[in-house]
């Protein structure tokens, strides 16, 4: 999946996936979507340090493993910060398997 910063390059990307199963052909969002340049309400406001940012709650499926769940999304996390544009960060904020692993808060 490509990098988007325009209305035109948004609708030219490429779904490689439906439903969790490959597309055998090539498909582009604009059809099946329509894109369009515009701002959304503010309805909940994300900082981190004071400093405007997105969260993004990563919840752990019924039956796996939460310690586990939680290395793999840490090493995800310094995978995508390899990537990511100068002065953009990617952080764990909040762990709740910390107690687990240390037995502490």
């Amino acid at each position: 999946m490509g990098e988007a910063k325009t209305i035109d390059e948004f609708n030219h990307l490429v779904i490689n996936q439906r439903g969790g199963q490959a597309n055998y052909i090539r498909m582009h969002l604009s059809q099946v979507a329509r894109t369009e340049e515009g701002m959304a309400d503010a309805l909940r406001i994300s900082r981190a340090m004071g400093t405007p940012g997105v969260s993004l709650n990563i919840l752990k499926q019924r039956g796996s493993n939460a310690v586990q769940v939680a290395k793999a999304v840490r090493a995800k996390v310094l995978e995508i910060q390899k990537g990511l544009p100068e002065g953009m960060t990617l952080a764990v904020n909040f762990d709740a398997t910390r107690y687990i692993r240390t037995g502490r808060p």
